[in-house]
């Protein structure tokens, strides 16, 4: 079946409580690299029911039917930083940790399908949500698929093509709101480790 995001954060994928410990795996994909087509073929094969459960976004719609509506509602999401030393941060980082531990023992009992707990994420959203205490506790002892996507081109296109219209995923749902002339390097800042050599 090819599901559509909405649908995969909808409890339509809700499984049975799962109440032991499931094999994790993690898809580590970049952007617009095929990582929907592996999901769903996951899906249907049993494979757990992996989705962007680290998205701000999905986290936003998921959470609420865990019973999380009110803890999600202050929740800023800061990327990791030097300003993470400042008091006022701290305060902040202790209601995500609070949460995240809250979701992710929701996530783990309602969505792990063959005894198998399976999500995608993208640096992005690892930075935000899982690189903290919490986040490496879940990641531990994980399965990793690293998925992107050689011909760059045809990915960056499809991203343009995705932030001007708002459609992310295989219908017509406008998921996030369109962008006029998107800037792929708005606020973008490359890390020494993201530099590759080329022999």
């Amino acid at each position: 079946m090819r599901y559509t995001e909405r649908q995969i954060s909808s409890e339509l994928l809700d499984q049975p409580e799962f109440p032991g410990l499931p094999r994790k795996v993690f898809i580590c994909s970049t952007p617009r690299s095929g990582s929907y087509l592996l999901c769903r073929a996951m899906i249907n094969a049993g494979l757990g029911v992996p989705h962007e459960y680290f998205n701000p976004i999905v986290i936003r719609q998921i959470a609420p039917r865990f019973g999380l509506r009110e803890e999600i509602g202050n929740l800023r999401w800061w990327p990791r930083g030097r300003l993470d030393r400042l008091s006022l941060r701290r305060s902040e980082r202790a209601a995500e940790a609070e949460f995240l531990e809250k979701y992710l023992r929701a996530l783990m009992s309602k969505r792990c399908q063959g005894g198998v707990f399976a999500a995608k994420m993208h640096y992005r959203d690892y930075r935000k949500v899982l690189d903290n205490p919490v986040g490496r506790r879940l990641l531990d002892g994980g399965l990793f698929i690293h998925l992107y996507r050689d011909d760059m081109l045809k990915q960056a296109v499809s991203a343009h093509f995705a932030q001007l219209t708002g459609r992310w995923g295989i219908d017509d749902a406008v998921t996030t709101d369109p962008e006029v002339n998107p800037d792929f390097f708005k606020g973008t800042k490359v890390e020494p480790y993201m530099l590759e050599t080329v022999p």
